[in-house]
């Protein structure tokens, strides 16, 4: 048999007709501009084309010999400003030439910069977990869409109330049986059936917690430090300043105005002094006290322990044995001790104690002045006196009570004796005679003799002739009651 026949080949298109025109082409951009930049000072050429194509030996200036560089399509030429030469150079190659500038020269468009790229979507976030919680057991579907009779776990209950956007189901674990929701109301049902909530949402994040309204600012505080020493470095000190409330107040002025804050201030109640610290380091001075000031909340303090439960009487424990003697010699006082009379007790005062009289333990001593001091500088002095002593006396007093002495007086400041003054200073009552003999032991010592000393300014102040004893005091009065107004005498009959 003979072959089939070739299929016929489809139609050539039609060839183009010459009469129709070129499609046009874009228009080409304009030159670039001519332009040159600095390229190296006291440079010339490597090698340099001859003047008598390019350039010439005068009559040029930068812009002129850059054209001649164009002119030769070359990148680098040097030119010599005080004649006006011009040189093209064969390469931007140079040689070190004083008095020439070499030029970069430059006639093509820069290419463009690439666009930016566009900003990377953000990544979506996964699908949430399909989860499921308990809403009430033995409860049901208020409403049910759809119930399945039995047969399905809890997870697969959770999956057909997934695809069905139920948002609760109730399944039966011990048939697994399982009811779509309309809603999440629940109803009661046997043992055994619980309702679920199907969850595929994330949730919402917590809003942020309200910021609570600043505090206003911690008022001013100040505690005591101690009654008889000033601070060792001081930066300011302030006259006339009468309470320690006010001296707290000018040093946190001071720290305002300096930018630094300064713990602690000293205030004397003697002459109103007020010394702002830069620390809290103290040395010993009496009649001065030092205190800590605050101006931020401080936490409250922590409560007291309770009081220890007193052990049952037992017989005391064998004493110990004497430690060594050590071999190194006791560290020698700061003073040698004076002198010191034995302490006197004197007898009580003859009047017999009765309802308006109190009879309180006394300790009296006398102070003796050097010669050098004056009759009248030791008058003057009266006040001091006697404020340094109760200041001191109140130093010795508080390790025996709680309170200060109940009175301090000092009489006779230029006695009989000479320039020396004498001092009473009476107990509170109930004070024992055993308190008071030591505390006339600790007026005997040294220290208190120089403590004076340094309060006022004195040296070789003596104290003798130390005394304990009793005196009958006025106990306070009741108040008058008021007179009764006179009666009017009877009329005449």
């Amino acid at each position: 048999p003979s072959p089939p026949p070739p299929s016929p080949l489809p139609p050539s298109p039609p060839p183009p007709s010459p009469s129709s025109p070129p499609p046009p082409s874009p228009p080409s951009p304009p030159p670039a501009p001519l332009a040159f930049s600095f390229f190296s000072h006291d440079a010339f050429c490597a090698t340099a084309l001859p003047h008598e194509h390019y350039g010439g030996p005068s009559d040029f200036f930068s812009e002129s010999c850059a054209q001649a560089a164009y002119d030769a399509r070359k990148a680098c030429f040097a030119v010599h400003e005080p004649t006006g030469a011009c040189y093209v150079c064969q390469s931007c190659r140079k040689q070190a030439v004083i008095g020439l500038t070499m030029y970069e020269a430059t006639w093509h468009y820069s290419p463009l910069s690439p666009p930016p790229l566009p900003p990377s979507p953000p990544s979506p976030l996964p699908p949430a977990p399909v989860t499921a919680s308990v809403v009430a057991a033995s409860s049901t579907c208020a409403t049910a869409v759809s119930s399945y009779a039995s047969g399905h776990s809890q997870g697969q209950c959770l999956a057909l109330a997934h695809a069905a956007r139920a948002p609760c189901f109730a399944h039966v674990s011990a048939s697994g049986a399982c009811d779509l929701c309309t809603g999440c109301a629940a109803a009661a049902a046997a043992a055994g059936s619980t309702l679920f909530a199907a969850l595929w949402d994330y949730s919402p994040p917590p809003p942020p917690p309200p910021t609570p309204p600043p505090a206003p600012p911690a008022p001013l505080t100040y505690e005591l430090r101690s009654t008889s020493h000033i601070c060792r470095e001081i930066v300011s000190s302030h006259s006339e300043i009468a309470t320690p409330y006010a001296c707290m107040a000018v040093a946190a002025a001071k720290a305002d105005a300096d930018g630094t804050r300064y713990p602690c201030f000293t205030h004397s109640h003697v002459h109103g002094g007020c010394y702002i610290c830069a620390s809290c380091s103290l040395s010993h001075l009496v009649a001065h006290s030092t205190y800590e000031w605050f101006d931020t909340y401080r936490p409250p303090s922590p409560p007291l322990p309770p009081p220890p439960s007193s052990p049952p009487p037992s017989s005391p424990p064998p004493s110990p044995p004497s430690p060594p003697p050590s071999p190194h010699p006791p560290r020698p006082p700061p003073r040698p001790p004076r002198p010191r009379s034995p302490t006197v007790r004197s007898p009580p005062t003859s009047p017999s104690p009765s309802q308006n009289t109190l009879q309180l333990e006394v300790v009296s001593f006398s102070l003796n002045f050097p010669p050098n001091v004056s009759l009248h500088e030791t008058r003057r002095r009266a006040q001091e006196v006697d404020l340094s002593v109760s200041s001191l006396v109140d130093a010795i007093y508080s390790q025996f009570s709680n309170s200060e002495v109940s009175h301090v007086k000092v009489t006779s400041v230029a006695g009989s004796g000479g320039k020396q003054a004498n001092a009473q200073v009476f107990m509170h009552p109930g004070i024992t005679s055993a308190v008071a003999e030591r505390i006339a032991d600790g007026i005997k010592t040294a220290e208190f003799a120089s403590d004076l000393e340094v309060a006022l300014g004195i040296s070789d102040i003596d104290v003798f002739a130390i005394e304990v004893g009793s005196e009958l005091v006025g106990a306070p009065q009741p108040p008058p009651s008021p007179p009764s107004p006179p009666t009017s005498p009877p009329p005449p009959s």
